[in-house]
């Protein structure tokens, strides 16, 4: 923000602008646009390692570098299940895991959580990093 106006958006101002920027500016954003308690939940749960990915994942990458490929490279075929307003509304199994009977609540795994330099679990940390 304030930058040189020609200079493109990263894939992390990308997601924000398409999540939390929406949200905003419909003024929805005590409502929705990120996983923090409380809010409307819509998800998807994604397999980056899917037998026929359209992305290759070599062992080293970080959770922001999984995710950007997903959000540049992925596609249904690493979906594993669809959330919409917290209910589960599509499920498929992967390398044997059935997440069917999954709630909203149970969805920690979906976004690696947060910890502090000393190891400690930060509580309510928006996905790849978008501080609100």
């Amino acid at each position: 923000v304030g930058g040189d106006p020609t200079e493109p958006l990263n894939y992390a101002e990308a997601f924000h602008l398409a999540t939390m920027g929406g949200a905003s500016v419909l003024g929805l954003d005590d409502k929705i646009g990120n996983f923090l308690p409380g809010k409307s939940l819509d998800a998807l749960i994604i397999d980056p390692h899917a037998d026929d990915s359209n992305f290759d994942l070599f062992g080293l990458e970080t959770v922001d570098e999984i995710f950007e490929k997903f959000l540049f490279l992925g596609d249904d075929r690493n979906v594993c299940q669809v959330f919409v307003q917290g209910r589960n509304v599509y499920s498929q199994d992967t390398r044997s895991r059935s997440r069917s009977n999954s709630s909203a609540s149970e969805l920690e795994y979906a976004v690696p959580p947060k910890r502090s330099s000393s190891g400690a679990l930060l509580k309510g940390t928006p996905v790849v990093g978008m501080d609100e």
